[in-house]
């Protein structure tokens, strides 16, 4: 099979015994449960992985959050990462108007709030999905309020470009700017609101090409998941790259999301 990804991390961790992220944790589990399999990883951009998935008949690809349009060309797996849903981050000297936030401390809309600061911009990844709802508000948005990252890595080029203040704003997951934050030698600090809009947590799958070489790959990695999701290490491969205030939330989606009882 060939396994693609657009993280250079997937393919530097792969079944190598230390790992430095959620997503090369579970794919070695993962692929562990699976080693008598030979992988092909390869690494490539976002928009390039998303037209060799529709190319490849024996083609996946790793962290993919499920949509409808997604569903109409790929088979997707089981449940097999849960991140807390994505947040708005930026610096903590950008001025925003408290009235773009509700009573939660969460982002009305993207919309208002481009409206109210016409010339700021959003940092995305291209072709990357935030999930069917972000999507469309950013859909919306005016093309000059949006630029987008695009290559290998594109969240680490996204994030540098927040700091250099290259971007006013970026959207992300707290795990990852966890991560990214803890490895400038500075341990800059990035102010966030959530997104009201937005789901409280988001799920990945591995998705494959709707042929019946992917669908056979699928019912083999989902039996594997079924046996991970009874283990320690899967839980703990999401839970070490929280902040420890994040956790008891987090418990409770992982265990409405995998149907296991996260145990004291």
């Amino acid at each position: 099979m060939v396994l693609m990804s657009h993280d250079a991390l997937d393919i530097a961790n792969f079944r190598q015994p230390k790992t430095s992220n959620v997503a090369s944790d579970l794919n070695n589990l993962l692929f562990g449960e699976l080693s008598q399999l030979p992988i092909d990883v390869q690494i490539m951009p976002i928009a390039r992985l998303n037209l060799r998935l529709k190319a490849t008949p024996n083609g996946c690809a790793i962290s993919r959050v499920k949509t409808t349009a997604r569903l109409k060309e790929n088979v997707f797996s089981l449940p097999m990462s849960l991140y807390m849903g994505l947040r708005l981050y930026f610096l903590p000297s950008t001025q925003m108007n408290a009235n773009l936030s509700d009573d939660k401390n969460r982002l009305k809309s993207l919309k208002t709030m481009f409206d109210t600061y016409p010339t700021r911009v959003l940092g995305t990844n291209r072709g990357r999905s935030y999930g069917e709802k972000l999507d469309h508000q950013m859909a919306l948005l005016d093309r000059s309020n949006l630029v987008e990252r695009g290559g290998k890595n594109s969240e680490v080029s996204a994030s540098k470009m927040l700091l250099r203040k290259r971007v006013d704003y970026l959207i992300e997951f707290p795990v990852f700017i966890k991560l990214m934050m803890d490895a400038e030698p500075s341990k800059p600090t990035l102010a966030s609101w959530g997104i009201a809009d937005s789901t409280a947590y988001i799920i990945g799958h591995i998705a494959c090409a709707k042929t019946d070489t992917g669908k056979a790959f699928i019912r083999q990695i989902d039996e594997a998941l079924m046996r991970m999701y009874q283990t320690p290490a899967f839980y703990q491969a999401h839970i070490r790259y929280l902040d420890a205030s994040d956790i008891p939330q987090f418990n409770q989606y992982f265990e409405q999301v995998f149907k296991v009882k996260v145990k004291d």
